[in-house]
């Protein structure tokens, strides 16, 4: 029976060691790519001033085209809006802007009419993208204000990252 157990543990230890390594490079990877907007804005974006940031969900991401904007005013703008997002994701990713040290003169802020119910205290549809910054404070606490499930496990994410990458993994990894 002591056998037994001693193998268990070590096959356990195996399976958590090697979750922790996957889930690990993961996030890594993440950071590494410019597959969401977070990271699009760390590894793309090499300007560090703009005239105008763009915030906003996807009315934001589908009716405000920097480019056209930019040509008119003669302006250098950046859309840093994503779907299915709340005022508050918006604001998340206008700390994680001002992390990365790029600095704007002007926020445009586009958001949908449902951002604007001041009753919903839940975590927005597509927040699980600023996973690979978990380490970040303004990230982790930013996950740590909401009381549901999922912002639950993406906080805790900070230190077993296989939480939020097992639940949103059908998000994360599909293309």
């Amino acid at each position: 029976m002591r056998l037994f157990l001693k193998r268990i543990a070590f096959i356990l230890l195996i399976f958590i060691s090697t979750s922790f390594v996957i889930s690990y490079g993961s996030l890594w990877a993440l950071r590494q790519s410019s597959f969401y907007k977070p990271s699009f804005l760390v590894n793309d974006i090499t300007e560090k001033q703009f005239d105008y940031i763009v915030l906003g969900s996807s009315t934001g991401l589908a009716t405000l085209n920097t480019k056209v904007m930019d040509s008119v005013l003669q302006t250098n703008g950046l859309n840093l809006s994503m779907d299915d997002t709340a005022l508050s994701s918006q604001y998340l990713m206008l700390q994680h802007f001002l992390a990365q040290g790029k600095t704007t003169k002007f926020i445009i802020l586009a958001p949908s009419a449902s951002s604007f119910d001041a009753n919903n205290l839940n975590l927005s549809d597509n927040d699980y993208r600023f996973l690979p910054y978990i380490n970040t404070n303004y990230v982790s606490d930013y996950y740590g204000q909401y009381a549901s499930q999922s912002a639950h496990l993406l906080r805790l994410s900070k230190w077993m990252p296989i939480l939020g990458l097992s639940y949103f993994n059908v998000h994360t990894f599909s293309l």
